[in-house]
């Protein structure tokens, strides 16, 4: 990692220089070819940085010891990275931004590391309950597993409840997890999606409406870089900021503009350059990288926050910086 990086910096630095960081069209097209020669996992993790906004930011901080802070805190919360990776990708768009082409942030001898990250231990990162099952991953990419599993939502190979948490042992790298009613999400390092569990709707996205009791590949999904499971319904976001959808659809919440459920992942067309999404019981919301908030689904408590309480088939944008005079 550490050297991989430091090449992605010398590259960048020195056949581009800096204001290709500024172009998020001429960035992408340099990390995609660059990701040719074997560093995907890079190419994805410097994209995520172009989604949302981080190089420009960076670039015009005056206090930019607080705008890396400020980043690093949004890559993780809104990007479902580990903070580990997060510093790693601040750290050298603030190097490559202010012309430091001396590795000295990049190299393992001075790079920050939280007291709560043991990157080759099983320190928690990130946990995700919903239903009655629990999902831990670690700092090392693995999760584990607790609770009911009827459905095979834990993903073990059979549907016996865990009353202590139980590793995935065939699951590895992963840096995002999701857990539904009764279906789970993981995604991995390399931009895949693995889903387990009841499959009634097609939640998981595999084409068909068949329990999975282990975690199953997702075909024909890549380059995703978040994830969100609902109640019977699934989100996966790719790194070119495109929304996919799969499940449940009775109130809309896909926003195909429709009620039909889908038990393949599906591409929301009108939706684009999202930076975050988020999955409820039954609706979805996504952000888009000009700071737009858009909402799709059931709206029967107003949680779409649209000033009524009609359902939306489609995503809809939502202003949020709006007096409310309103009340539920």
């Amino acid at each position: 990692m550490d050297s991989e990086f430091i090449s992605i910096a010398q590259r960048l630095a020195s056949e581009r220089g800096k204001n290709i960081l500024l172009d998020p069209t001429k960035c992408k097209a340099f990390l995609n070819d660059y990701a040719k020669g074997g560093f995907e996992r890079e190419r994805r993790l410097l994209m995520i940085a172009i989604e949302t906004g981080a190089p420009k930011k960076i670039a015009n901080a005056i206090d930019l010891a607080a705008c890396k802070k400020t980043q690093i805190k949004r890559l993780k919360e809104e990007r479902c990275i580990n903070e580990t990776a997060a510093c790693e990708i601040v750290d050298l768009l603030a190097s490559l931004l202010r012309g430091d082409n001396n590795q000295s942030i990049a190299t393992p001898q001075n790079r920050r590391r939280p007291l709560s990250y043991r990157r080759n231990g099983a320190g928690v990162l990130k946990i995700s309950a919903r239903g009655d099952h629990f999902i831990a991953l670690t700092g090392d990419g693995r999760i584990y597993v607790a609770g009911y599993n009827e459905q095979g939502q834990l993903g073990l190979g059979d549907n016996t409840n865990r009353l202590r948490f139980t590793e995935v042992l065939d699951l590895r790298g992963v840096i995002a997890i999701s857990a539904g009613s009764d279906h789970s999400v993981a995604l991995t390092d390399d931009g895949r999606v693995y889903v387990a569990g009841n499959n009634y709707y097609g939640r998981l996205g595999l084409g068909d409406n068949t329990n999975r009791l282990r975690f199953t590949e997702v075909p024909d999904l890549r380059g995703v870089i978040a994830i969100s499971a609902g109640s019977y319904h699934s989100l996966a976001l790719t790194d070119d900021g495109r929304v996919y959808v799969a499940g449940n659809n009775k109130q809309g919440q896909l926003g195909l503009g429709d009620d039909d459920h889908r038990a393949s992942f599906t591409e929301v067309i009108d939706l684009r350059g999202v930076i975050a999404i988020s999955a409820g019981s039954d609706h979805s919301v996504a952000l888009t990288g000009d700071g737009k908030v858009y909402v799709a689904g059931n709206n029967k408590q107003g949680q779409l926050g649209l000033g009524d309480k009609t359902d939306r088939a489609n995503f809809t944008e939502a202003s949020i910086f709006q007096s409310a005079t309103g009340s539920i």
